[in-house]
C-alpha cells in the first residue's frame, strides 16, 4: 500500500489540491471475460477502499445543468428580466412558479410568496403582473414578455390567460376582445397617413404629433363602436414604438393607465353626456304655458295689398288697414324663408322706423289673444321682470345685479322700463358673426356680445349735447343705425327724458 499512499481516487467534482491521480486500468463492459492480474487486482481495491473515504467540506459536489434546460425557467427568467426584478428568480424556481402557475395567482398568493421580500418588490411585482395579464389577454405570450413583433389575432386565449385577481372595468367575460391593428388606423385615416408622411420625412415626433396620433386612434375606437381595453391600448402603444422607433412608451405612458385609454374614455364619456337628454328642472309653483299660433288661410287679394303698400301713398292709418288684409299671406310666407335676412328683403317695411309697429301688428294676428302689449306694458312689465328672474333665463352677473335693483328701485317709471329693456337682451343672447377687415386689412371674424346687443339698441348721455353729439358722430362714421332710444340722465335707473 505504500505504492499508493499518494494516491487517491478522483470522483467527479472531488479533487484534493495537490494529489497526483495515476492512470488505471479501464474495466470493461463488454460480455467477454476480462483477465485481471495481482496488480491490477490491488489497484483496484485500493480505490474500493480509498472510495469510501470522507470528502473533504471546502469542496461541495457541484452538479453539471442537463443539456435539456427547462423552458418554463427560461420563460419565467424573460419575464422577469423585463421587469427588472431578476433577484426574485430564485426564490420564484424554489416555489415551482412558472408562467402557467402566474395566470393562476391570486393577491392573496403574491403576499406569501414574496413576505420576505421589501414592499418595493412586492408592489413592482404585483403591477407589472397585472400589465402582463392585461396584455397576454390581447396577445398571446410566445415565451418573453412584449417581445416579437407578429401578434396572432386568430388563435384562440386559453381561458387561463384571461384570469386576473383584479376586477376589469373595461371588458366583459362574455366578448372576445378585438385586436384592432395600429396599420389599420393609419391606412383609414387621412390625419394619420399625414403624421407618417411628416416622420417619415423627419424621423421624430413632437407633442403635437402625438397628441393628433393619440386623438387619431380614441376617435377611430369611438367610429368604430369598439370597447378599448386597456390590453388594447397597450398593444396599440407598442406598434406605435414599433412603427416609429424613435419614440419610447414614456411618451404614451405617463399614468397607469396611458394617454390613449384616458382619450378614449373622455371621448366616450362625453358622447354618453351629449346623448343624455338633459331636461331643466320646473320652477316651483310656475306652470308653462305654450300658446300657439292661429294663421288662417292666405288672402286670395294679398298680392293686391302688397302692391299698393309697394306703389300707393298712403297714410299711417291706411297703411296699417292693408297691412292687416294680408296679415296670413305674409306670416305663412315668413314661416317658408330661414333667415330673418330673407324676411327683411322679402318685407323691407319692416325696416322702415315704424317697423317695430307693424310687427306689433302681425303678433296681434298670430297670438290673437296675446298682443297689445305696447298698450298692455305696464300690466306685463312685471311678468317680463318675474320670468327674468326667475330660473337660469339670465346668466350675465350685470344683468342679474340689475334685475335685483329693479325690484327695489322702481319709482323712476322711464328708469324701469329702459332698465328692463336693457336686461332682456340677457336672455336674447346675439349669436350672429360678421367677417370685418382689421387695421391691417386682414379679414376677422368678429361675434357680437351681450354689451354690443345693448348699445345697439340705447344710448344713454348725460346730457341732450352728448346725444346730440353721438348722432353726429354715427353720421360722420355713415354708420346705418336700427330704432334707436335715446336716454338723458345720470344713469338707467334715473332718466329724465328719452326719444
Amino acid at each position: 500500500m505504500s505504492e499508493y499512499e499518494d494516491c487517491v481516487w478522483n470522483p467527479p467534482g472531488c479533487v484534493p489540491s495537490g494529489i497526483t491521480i495515476p492512470e488505471f486500468p479501464v474495466l470493461s463492459t463488454s460480455s467477454q471475460s476480462t483477465k485481471i492480474d495481482d496488480r491490477s487486482l490491488s489497484n483496484f481495491m485500493v480505490i474500493q477502499d480509498i472510495s469510501h473515504a470522507t470528502r473533504p467540506q471546502s469542496q461541495p459536489i457541484q452538479v453539471a445543468p442537463s443539456p435539456d434546460v427547462n423552458d418554463d425557467h427560461l420563460q419565467l427568467k424573460s419575464l422577469l428580466e423585463s421587469w427588472n426584478q431578476t433577484h426574485i428568480f430564485d426564490h420564484l424556481i424554489a416555489q415551482n412558479i412558472t408562467l402557467k402557475v402566474l395566470k393562476m395567482i391570486k393577491p392573496h398568493h403574491i403576499e406569501r410568496l414574496l413576505k420576505q421580500f421589501d414592499m418595493a418588490t412586492q408592489i413592482t411585482f404585483e403591477y407589472n403582473l397585472e400589465l402582463w395579464r392585461q396584455y397576454d389577454t390581447a396577445s398571446p405570450l410566445d415565451g418573453i414578455l412584449l417581445a416579437g413583433p407578429e401578434r396572432s389575432t386568430s388563435r384562440q386565449l386559453s381561458e387561463s390567460s384571461r384570469v386576473s385577481p383584479y376586477p376589469s372595468r373595461c371588458s366583459t367575460p362574455d366578448s372576445e376582445p378585438i385586436r384592432v391593428l395600429l396599420s389599420d388606423i393609419l391606412n383609414e385615416s387621412a390625419k394619420a397617413k399625414v403624421l407618417v408622411e411628416y416622420y417619415n420625412k423627419f424621423q421624430i415626433f413632437k407633442e403635437e404629433q402625438r397628441n393628433s396620433l393619440i386623438n387619431v386612434v380614441a376617435h377611430y375606437f369611438e367610429d368604430k363602436g369598439i370597447t378599448m381595453s386597456l390590453a388594447a391600448s397597450f398593444a396599440i402603444e407598442k406598434d406605435i414604438i414599433e412603427k416609429f422607433p424613435t419614440e419610447k412608451l414614456d411618451y404614451y405612458r405617463t399614468t397607469k393607465r396611458g394617454k390613449i385609454y384616458n382619450k378614449w374614455r373622455n371621448l366616450n364619456s362625453h358622447f354618453k353626456c351629449t346623448m343624455t337628454e338633459i331636461k331643466p328642472k320646473p320652477i316651483k309653483g310656475h306652470k308653462v304655458q305654450r300658446y300657439q299660433e292661429e294663421i288662417g288661410e292666405p288672402e286670395q287679394d294679398a298680392e293686391t295689398c302688397i302692391s299698393t303698400l309697394k306703389y300707393s301713398h298712403l297714410s299711417s292709418d291706411e297703411f296699417d288697414s292693408v297691412w292687416k288684409a294680408c296679415s296670413n299671406f305674409r306670416l305663412q310666407q315668413i314661416k317658408t324663408l330661414e333667415t330673418t335676412t330673407a324676411v327683411l328683403d322679402a318685407w323691407p317695411f319692416y325696416r322702415q322706423p315704424s317697423g317695430f309697429r307693424l310687427i306689433e301688428i302681425d303678433f296681434e294676428s298670430a297670438f290673437k289673444t296675446r298682443g297689445h302689449l305696447l298698450v298692455n306694458w305696464k300690466s306685463e312689465s312685471p311678468a317680463i321682470l318675474s320670468f327674468l328672474k326667475d330660473g337660469q333665463h339670465v346668466k350675465d352677473k350685470n344683468i342679474k345685479s340689475m334685475l335685483d335693483k329693479l325690484t327695489t328701485q322702481n319709482d323712476n317709471e322711464n328708469g324701469f322700463d329702459a332698465a328692463l329693456l336693457w336686461s332682456l337682451h340677457g336672455y336674447m343672447v346675439p349669436t350672429n358673426k360678421i367677417v370685418k377687415k382689421d387695421v391691417t386689412g386682414k379679414n376677422a371674424t368678429t361675434k357680437f356680445t351681450i354689451k354690443d346687443s345693448q348699445e345697439s339698441f340705447l344710448f344713454l348721455g348725460r346730457s341732450i349735447q352728448e346725444v346730440e353729439d353721438h348722432i353726429s358722430f354715427l353720421k360722420e362714421k355713415k354708420k346705418s343705425v336700427q330704432p334707436f332710444v335715446y336716454c338723458t340722465g345720470e344713469d338707467i335707473f334715473n332718466i329724465e327724458t328719452s326719444s
